[in-house]
């Protein structure tokens, strides 16, 4: 199998290039932008594509900052993350390792996943 053919289509270098920052107040609060791709730390597949402003540890991911795929940003759009059910769960697609849970961060209210420690890699794509 070739590699092309295992790597999704949003982490091609061509799409990566036309990926642009979103800098807003959470970006003049917190720092510098990077962008990060998360991956399963069980069997190493990409589940996002993730913004996260300024510097330490990845304890949540904000849903306005999960850049791709567009399956996973749709479906989160669609979803009501007060109810916080298992069908929310950011899990691995390859397998079904869980990586967050739904939460809602209550200082800005807005929705986001509770990365589970150990579950998921991260790796500076654009910084």
């Amino acid at each position: 199998m070739s590699k092309s053919s295992t790597t999704p289509n949003w982490l091609d270098p061509k799409n990566l290039q036309n990926i642009k920052l979103c800098k807003n107040r959470y970006t003049k609060e917190r720092g510098h932008p990077v962008l990060l791709l998360i991956s399963c730390s069980v069997c190493k597949t990409p589940v996002m594509l993730y913004q996260k402003d300024g510097k330490g540890k990845l304890l949540r991911t904000y849903l306005d900052r999960i850049l791709a795929p567009n399956s996973l940003t749709t479906l989160l759009k669609q979803c009501n993350f007060a109810q916080k059910n298992k069908q929310m769960q950011l899990k691995c697609p390859k397998c079904n390792q869980t990586i967050g849970l739904p939460m809602i961060y209550q200082p800005e209210n807005r929705p986001a996943f509770r990365m589970i420690y150990g579950s998921f890699s991260r790796k500076i794509i654009k910084k």
